[in-house]
């Protein structure tokens, strides 16, 4: 939270680029060999992926890294000759977060949760057989992603089994982590690793996890579950809190015998999925929630788990377990509904039209058709246009939506002739304000799937009465067609994951010209997400920000637990280019009661990226030096005031970015922020979450190219800043 605050400001010095003159810096990327490979858990989006030098199975400091682009491929311009490692990141198909760190032998052209497993010491064989893949499956080379021409999997059943066992790689991790009440990185890494290294022991002996009809053994799950607890139990790279309440919950056997048919049954769930949209569908509601490890904790706090639990009562639960773990998904050839609670905007079926003055943009065609393979009526359909233009939709008007607080999320039925389109919404209020997010990507071409959009920044006091659609917006689709039907309004978000969390009371943030805490000024999250927070330009060294912090529930950090900060702001206005980006990282984040202290590495990656308005100067500013060595505690005690400096930052950065940009204190206006912290447990004060964001930060630049990125990952905030006299 620190980090992510105090970040703001370092940006801001040089958000606008408009006079911006000369500059610039960095070295270009070595000539040498290429190795190159993909990550897949769907295909994952800029995970950070380690070249092991001394093949430790650790990430440790010094080694090589890089990224992953949005296709999930990544590149060691200098060559790799040891085994990889990935972590974080997001799931191209889902969307979701990556939990755990996947791993790959030397020489593997895959990172995969299969291939995670033979690093960890079963052999390719052994794993063919285990999971009843074709005898030689090269599980070290094969995309089990990878489709064809129209978007149909080569090989759909290895690309499930790969997801089922993720599904049960994580969801233990997740159970482990959960039940020890710790956060962060290094906790889920180190447990993911000890529970991948028990399924690989497990999975190398007795009876397979598949049989021939692709059906899971809920008792080799039984033996997974029972492996991994027992040797996460006794790893000495695993959090005590852990180990102490995996021996509280009952142990190896008891944990087992109650998660077995839950886990089971979600594995089971995915290795059904008939077509890519539906695997995509039944792998984002299985992953992304955490039903099994909330109701095992649950269990464990009201006492109804222990190590006294009677075989009647581990029954039940085990029962109450399996319950909560199914949820409903969608049938194959029938269009998606909306989920359950939800509000519908419309379906296009309605005669007289609920829609009106429907128009295009950028050359596309919209008309009301009935859709190809489904049993809707009719749905709304946008054909791009031909040729080389990219950019084209629709707009309609509609019934003011009825947002609220916890009610900002459209879904949609689509039906794409393109495999995994993106297609963007963008809700427009009558005051000409608007909020437009990318959804999640649709499945396969010629499928329906669902459709999230989480419009966060919409002002629920606002009236919203037209809607925006453009599919595949940065891709030339030549005449490619969409179907969108039952454009619905999602329920209210529900409070999701574990119950320990950090929040800002009533979601405000104050601002003080001054430093003091009499002089703040108070902004609801709301205001931040529309109009933004008003700040005093130039500003005083002891301008800073007053936060109301608390924590719902408790937790911890394992020892060495460390996080990384971005921030990106760009210039809110049609013709403005101008952007910077500025991220810290190595930050150690530790928790001592109601304290929360941040400390800043003696030599930490602290930089900031600048482009100019016209796109010409592009800096990078090393911030290192001021940030070096920093220690903060925030405080989430009743009636406590966390203080984080403002004005010092961006007096700072003022002087350093002055060499290569010009009239920093002309600067005045709107700019949209975006931020992302990639550990700290950060909710809304009802327990929801933010969105997930991606800042990609060029560490380099040279020739006006920019190199070397970093990418932070992590759910972020989305809002604006007004620098005012």
């Amino acid at each position: 939270m620190y980090f992510k605050l105090r970040l703001i400001p370092a940006a801001a010095a040089a958000a606008l680029m408009a006079a911006c003159g000369g500059g610039g810096g960095g070295d270009s990327a070595p000539n040498a060999t290429a190795t190159r490979g993909l990550a897949v858990d769907g295909y994952l989006r800029f995970s950070k992926v380690v070249c092991d030098s001394n093949d430790n199975g650790v990430a440790d400091a010094g080694e090589p890294v890089t990224y992953t682009n949005i296709s999930g491929s990544f590149v060691f311009t200098s060559g790799c000759t040891h085994s990889v490692l990935a972590s974080g990141g997001t799931s191209a198909d889902t969307g979701l977060e990556f939990v755990g760190q996947l791993r790959a032998p030397a020489g593997a052209a895959m990172v995969t949760p299969l291939t995670t497993l033979i690093a960890s010491g079963i052999t390719q064989a052994e794993l063919n057989a285990a999971l009843n893949l074709p005898d030689g499956t090269n599980l070290l080379t094969k995309d089990p992603a990878a489709t064809d021409s129209e978007g149909a999997l080569l090989d759909s059943t290895l690309l499930k089994k790969t997801l089922a066992v993720q599904q049960m790689l994580q969801k233990t991790t997740e159970l482990f982590t959960g039940l020890g009440a710790v956060e962060g990185s290094l906790a889920s890494t180190a447990v993911y690793t000890e529970v991948a290294a028990a399924f690989a022991a497990q999975l190398k002996t007795g009876a397979a996890l598949f049989d021939s009809s692709n059906a899971i053994s809920t008792s080799k799950v039984n033996t997974l579950v029972s492996a991994a607890v027992t040797r996460t139990g006794n790893a000495s790279t695993v959090s005590a809190d852990i180990k102490s309440a995996l021996t509280a919950a009952g142990g190896a056997a008891t944990l087992a015998t109650v998660v077995e048919s839950a886990l089971a049954r979600q594995a089971q769930e995915i290795m059904d999925a008939t077509t890519p949209a539906f695997i995509t569908a039944v792998t984002l509601d299985r992953q992304g929630n955490s039903n099994i490890a909330d109701t095992v904790k649950a269990a464990v706090e009201d006492g109804t788990l222990s190590t006294s639990t009677s075989p009647a009562d581990l029954e039940t639960l085990k029962t109450k377990v399996t319950d909560t773990a199914e949820l409903p998904t969608v049938t194959p050839g029938q269009v998606p509904s909306p989920a359950s609670g939800s509000t519908l905007l419309l379906n296009f079926d309605e005669s007289p039209a609920a829609f009106s003055g429907m128009s295009a943009y950028g050359g596309a065609l919209p008309t009301v058709a009935a859709p190809p393979s489904s049993d809707a009526a009719m749905a709304m359909k946008i054909v791009k246009p031909t040729g080389a233009q990219a950019w084209g939709g629709i707009y309609f008007g509609l019934a003011p939506v009825a947002f609220t607080d916890t009610r900002k999320t459209i879904t949609a039925a689509v039906y794409s002739t393109k495999a995994n389109a993106v297609i963007k919404l963008k809700a427009e209020a009558t005051d000409a304000s608007s909020v437009e997010v990318a959804g999640t990507t649709t499945g396969a071409a010629n499928t329906w799937s669902t459709v999230t959009w989480n419009l966060s920044g919409v002002i629920p006091t606002k009236s919203y009465t037209t809607i925006a659609i453009t599919p595949d917006q940065e891709t030339t689709t030549s005449g490619k067609a969409y179907y969108i039907d039952n454009l619905a309004l999602a329920p209210a978000e529900a409070v999701v994951g574990p119950s320990n969390y950090v929040y800002l009371q009533d979601n405000a943030i104050g601002f003080s010209a001054n430093g003091t805490t009499g002089a703040a000024v108070s902004y609801s999250m709301d205001t931040f997400m529309s109009t933004g927070i008003n700040v005093s330009w130039p500003m005083v060294d002891a301008a800073a920000l007053k936060l109301n912090l608390k924590e719902n529930g408790t937790f911890t950090f394992t020892a060495g637990q460390t996080l990384s900060a971005a921030v990106q702001i760009e210039e809110d206005t049609p013709a403005g280019g101008g952007k910077i980006l500025a991220f810290t990282d190595g930050v150690t984040i530790s928790k001592s009661g109601t304290n929360i202290t941040l400390s800043v590495p003696t030599t930490p990656q602290a930089l900031i990226y600048g482009v100019s308005s016209d796109g010409q100067t592009k800096a990078v500013i090393n911030f290192a030096s001021k940030v070096r060595g920093i220690t903060n505690t925030l405080r989430t005690a009743s009636g406590a005031v966390s203080t984080v400096m403002f004005g010092e930052v961006v007096n700072y950065a003022i002087s350093g970015l002055s060499n290569q940009f010009t009239k920093m204190g002309d600067m005045r206006g709107k700019y949209k922020v975006t931020i992302v912290v990639d550990q700290l447990p950060l909710r809304k004060a009802d327990g929801s979450t933010f969105s997930s964001q991606s800042i990609s930060v060029p560490t380099t630049v040279s020739g006006g190219v920019e190199g070397s990125p970093v990418v932070v990952t992590g759910k972020g905030l989305v809002g604006y800043i007004n620098l005012t006299d």
